[in-house]
């Protein structure tokens, strides 16, 4: 027997991708000057992501990877897709108390996604943010959403 809420899922997914196949709007792709801009602004000592790739080695990669990376991006920018790969996390707990044994709500959990997922979501929310700024989307009183 089929979950109903799979059903309505895969239906809601095949209306979307019938909407984005009909547009005729082209997803502007990124490049290795964007990508190296994004590399550089990260600081060394960050976490590593789950995948347990620190910045201090992004920063370190050969132009010929950042070249297949920007491929990479840009195949899925244009399949309106995401690695499955990146939409995993390792979620870390720390305690917000001093001492003790926290309870639930007295805990904070941090997500580590790959390094990669990090690099691609921070170049789309740049891209979302000119966008919306651009067609005055945001209002003045939205501050957060600004960088």
């Amino acid at each position: 027997m089929l979950d109903p809420y799979v059903v309505q899922i895969d239906i809601e997914y095949l209306e979307l991708m019938n909407k984005l196949a009909l547009a005729n709007e082209n997803v502007e792709t990124t490049n290795i000057a964007e990508i190296k801009k994004h590399i550089e602004i990260e600081t060394k000592n960050k976490s590593r992501g789950f995948d347990a790739v620190s910045n201090y080695m992004i920063k370190r990669i050969s132009p010929g990877y950042i070249s297949c990376l920007a491929n990479c991006f840009n195949t899925w920018l244009k399949e309106y897709r995401y690695s499955d790969v990146w939409k995993l996390a390792k979620i870390i707990t720390l305690n917000k108390l001093k001492a003790g044994v926290p309870r639930c709500d007295q805990i904070r959990l941090i997500s580590l996604l790959t390094t990669h997922s990090k690099r691609f979501e921070k170049i789309m929310l740049e891209r979302i943010r000119l966008w919306a700024e651009t067609n005055s989307l945001v209002p003045i009183e939205q501050s957060g959403f600004r960088s």
